[in-house]
């Protein structure tokens, strides 16, 4: 490529000098002849030189190539453009962690107001199948499991600890939140009724849950 634009910078030389070196009679400007031998990238700036006059220097031009733009907008030491898109990718980061944060206060606060009656509900926080304590299970082995823990404690109350949560997303579709609640389980008719702190980790894919795990960390 060096060796091509070479040679071209060397015919534009050469083409320029022989229009500059010959008369004109016609008023046209000398540099017209060399500039429509030329390919189109050179431009051959105007000259207000005597026409027997020979250069002592003839500056050729190349015009840049579109593919060869340099960007002139900066933030920082990012590219405007760059940074534009870097800031999308962000704002979608922190919208995709507040959905994951509210759909898991959702999920407790459910929790602690369903009855066996409505147990179904509870659908719509799950995928079709998810890693459920270890297991990997379908959604209906999920809500049985959530019916039978209903059925024993009747009674619950779940209280997430605010400094706790802690959500993370990898992109906008995946994110993890964990942390600490406290909990209360009663059963009314058996007279029994415990309280404690258990932690939690809930993953989510496009809002719904496809990982669940936790343990109880503290029971009287």
């Amino acid at each position: 490529m060096a060796f091509v634009r070479f040679g071209i910078l060397m015919i534009a030389s050469i083409n320029v000098f022989s229009a500059c070196a010959r008369p004109h009679t016609n008023g046209n400007n000398p540099n017209n002849a060399a500039t429509a031998q030329l390919p189109a990238s050179v431009i051959v700036p105007e000259t207000t030189r005597h026409p027997y006059e020979a250069p002592e220097k003839t500056e050729i031009a190349l015009k840049k190539s579109s593919d060869e733009a340099i960007p002139t907008s900066f933030v920082g030491n990012i590219p405007i453009a760059v940074a534009t898109s870097l800031g999308k990718n962000s704002s979608s980061l922190e919208a995709a962690r507040e959905a994951a944060k509210n759909k898991t206060y959702e999920y407790f606060s459910t929790g602690s107001e369903v009855s066996i009656q409505d147990i179904e509900i509870m659908r719509k926080f799950y995928n079709e199948s998810a890693n459920y304590y270890g297991s990997n299970v379908n959604i209906d082995k999920i809500i049985a499991d959530k019916r039978q823990f209903v059925t024993r404690w009747s009674v619950r109350n779940y209280t997430i600890r605010d400094q706790s949560l802690h959500v993370t997303c990898s992109d906008e579709h995946n994110c993890n939140a964990q942390g600490l609640y406290d909990w209360t389980s009663s059963n009314p008719t058996a007279g029994r009724h415990f309280s404690g702190v258990a932690s939690f980790e809930l993953g989510f894919q496009d809002g719904l849950i496809v990982y669940e795990s936790g343990k109880v960390l503290d029971r009287h």
